[in-house]
């Protein structure tokens, strides 16, 4: 809202609520919650038509090895355990031409060796970009470390989910009472 992004770069469990809201996955994703979210990203995609990538071709554990497939070919109960890389290139694109790239959680299970493409793919080339460079979020934190990028990027957070709300501009609890606190004390 506001402006804030001229693009949005979904992976992870939040792809899979809007694909599943634009009707490409067709079956429950199992997440608390899921028609609250999924009616939400439904409306978030009306709102904003042209704002929210999704991932085109995803990666699957087959019989103990990866398996690239497209989006519209998963299957209810398989796992989506990192981006394909028809996704990566065109994700790589967009991050190259941004003036900003705020990158919040790991678009694969890193921690596996057949899946951490995706996510050692992005983050390279976030580091590498000429774009004011924000990463958020410890899983993140831990990738950056292990391919030894953290240096080339302009802030990193280990605070996830707090850092989004955050910058979404919603209060949080924390900040709130602080701010409450502060007010109390100024009126003695």
């Amino acid at each position: 809202q506001n402006g804030r992004a001229d693009q949005v770069l979904l992976t992870g469990v939040i792809a899979n609520v809007f694909l599943r809201a634009q009707g490409t996955i067709k079956f429950p994703l199992g997440i608390k919650r899921e028609e609250e979210v999924v009616s939400k990203a439904h409306l978030l995609i009306g709102e904003y038509p042209d704002v929210f990538s999704v991932p085109v071709d995803i990666a699957i554990d087959r019989n103990g090895r990866r398996l690239e497939m497209d989006v519209r070919e998963l299957g209810k109960g398989e796992q989506v355990l990192d981006l394909g890389h028809k996704t990566v290139e065109y994700y790589l694109k967009s991050i190259q031409s941004a003036g900003t790239v705020f990158m919040s959680g790991p678009p694969g299970f890193f921690e596996n060796e057949n899946f951490k493409f995706g996510t050692e793919a992005l983050l390279t080339g976030v580091a590498n970009s000429f774009a004011t460079t924000i990463v958020s979020g410890g899983h993140l934190t831990a990738a950056l470390k292990r391919y030894g990028l953290a240096e080339k990027i302009n802030h990193i957070s280990t605070a996830g989910g707090a850092l989004v709300l955050y910058l979404t501009g919603a209060k949080l609890p924390m900040i709130q009472a602080l701010e409450e606190a502060a007010l109390r004390y100024r009126s003695k």
